[in-house]
């Protein structure tokens, strides 16, 4: 008994130096580090610019679309951006809704985006609207996008 109070003791004395500050707690300077890859990600977007996104994934990135399985590493990623703006030109504007530090070098940035879709294949548009979530990893000075995953929001 006395083991597993120790245990528990020990547990939450070290979950309570792991910092999960919201954006209020944030620095300003880091906050802006954390979400400047973010604010060039959905300017990239809206100019088709694949090169300049797989520029701010991490080295091993993965990225979830809402109706795809996921895509994970840069070859897969880089690919499915490809075929994205093949079929599509985005014109799209975000808010930042959430921002926190899950740990020293993980960060979690929360968007919602609304927008227009313009199909190529059959030139049609449409409204959009989405939830993004971006988990971003610090790679030496850098902050990366590690993980995307974004869901339709049919508001």
């Amino acid at each position: 008994m006395n083991k597993l109070l120790l245990f528990f003791i020990s547990i939450s004395t070290l979950l309570s130096f792991v910092p999960t500050t919201n954006a209020a707690g944030l620095d300003a300077k880091v906050k802006q580090q954390i979400v400047e890859p973010v604010t060039a990600y959905f300017s990239a977007l809206n100019t088709s610019d694949q090169k300049t996104i797989m520029a701010l994934y991490s080295k091993t990135p993965t990225f979830m679309q809402q109706g795809a399985p996921a895509f994970v590493g840069r070859t897969a990623v880089d690919r499915a951006y490809i075929e994205i703006f093949k079929l599509l030109n985005l014109n799209v504007s975000y808010d930042i809704e959430e921002v926190k530090m899950l740990s020293p070098t993980t960060a979690l940035v929360r968007t919602h985006s609304t927008g227009t879709a313009h199909f190529k294949p059959d030139k049609t548009s449409r409204n959009e609207g989405s939830n993004e979530l971006f988990i971003l990893n610090l790679e030496g000075e850098k902050w990366k996008i590690g993980h995307y995953i974004f869901s339709a929001d049919h508001r």
